[in-house]
This record gives structure tokens, sequence and C-alpha cells, in this order.
């Protein structure tokens, strides 16, 4: 009889422990803990513009920490035209472009690196292009049909960082799965000596 009731304190064990673990996977699944996204800013993700703008501001889905932030703008091969810590505001960002900085005509892209409202480092890019025969201002008016692809763009950034802090969950569902099977693994060879 003592072996029965080992075994069961053992299934009960498993199964104490296998509910633990899957109310601890459900709990901890963030209900929108995304990081902060670009919405917008001057110049808009894959805007045209007739000249190169005086300052770069992104525009946040939450207010970044202050601290930390950086922001860089760089060629289409690659080399850093300038970088610097951004200002501030709200839920913007901006870096004004030394006077020294006349790039032209051409394609540029904004690496930025900030600290997100829920504290993690947060790193993206957006990418414009001045035509000196484009038909935008560089005032960062911009086409509907653009701050759309710049909206649905940003949306699918924050879409991307909420599945991946839900993915939390999945974790612990899986660490739970092991540890019920390592247990069962025991217990059957625990059972095989006696």
């Amino acid at each position: 009889m003592k072996h029965r009731t080992g075994a069961r304190r053992v299934a009960t064990g498993l199964i104490a422990l296998s509910g633990f673990f899957g109310l601890a996977g459900v709990a901890t699944v963030p209900v929108a803990s995304a990081h902060d996204a670009v919405v917008g800013g001057t110049p808009t993700d894959g805007q045209t513009l007739s000249e190169f703008p005086q300052a770069i501001t992104l525009d946040f889905s939450a207010e970044p920490k202050a601290g930390f932030n950086t922001m860089a703008v760089t060629d289409q091969g690659g080399t850093v035209l300038f970088s610097g810590e951004p200002t501030l505001n709200g839920n913007e960002l901006t870096l004004a472009v030394p006077a020294d900085v006349h790039p032209g005509d051409g394609s540029y892209n904004v690496g930025f690196q900030i600290t997100s409202s829920d504290g993690h480092a947060t790193r993206g890019k957006i990418s414009f292009t001045v035509s000196g025969s484009g038909s935008e201002a560089a005032s960062g008016t911009s086409s509907t049909s653009e701050s759309e692809s710049a909206t649905a763009t940003s949306s699918s950034d924050a879409q991307q960082a909420s599945n991946d802090s839900s993915n939390s969950g999945l974790l612990w569902g899986l660490g739970a799965a092991i540890v019920i099977v390592l247990a069962a693994v025991v217990a059957l060879l625990r059972r095989k000596k006696s």
C-alpha cells in the first residue's frame, strides 16, 4: 500500500506543479506592454522632401524616459552625418541638424535608441528622401498615403513588440511541461527500482 500512496503523492505533486505553472504563465502574459514605437514626426517614414530639414523630430506612442536617448542620421552609404542626444518634449524627441551639415539630395536613415516608457531600451529607424524636384515641402507635410503607410508601419512595430512580450507565457508553459516530464521520468525510475 505504501507504494501506491507514494505514486499518488507524486501524481498529486505533478498536478499541483502543472497548475501552478499554468496559472503563472497566464498571470504573466502582459495585456499591453509593447515598447514605444514611432507614430509620426518630421519627416515621416518614407517621406520625400524638397530640402534637408533643419531638425529631425520623432513622435512616439508614449513618452520615452529622459536620458540615454540618442539619434543618428546616415546617408545611403551608411556614413553617419551627425548624431546626438535629442531634446525630449512629451512624446517627441527632436535633434537639431548642425548648421554645417548640408547633405543635399539622397536617401537618409534616422536611427534611434531610446529608453521606452516601460524602461526597456528600444531601437529603430525611419527613412526619408531629399529630392530637389520633390513635390513635398520641408515643413513636414506629407500625402495621405504616406501618412497611412507610416502609421501602418508604426502599428506593425507596436504589434511585433507586443507579440514579443506575450511570448513569456509560452515560455512558462514550456518550462512547466519540461518539469512535468522530468518529474514523471524520476517517478518511473523510482518505481522500477522498488
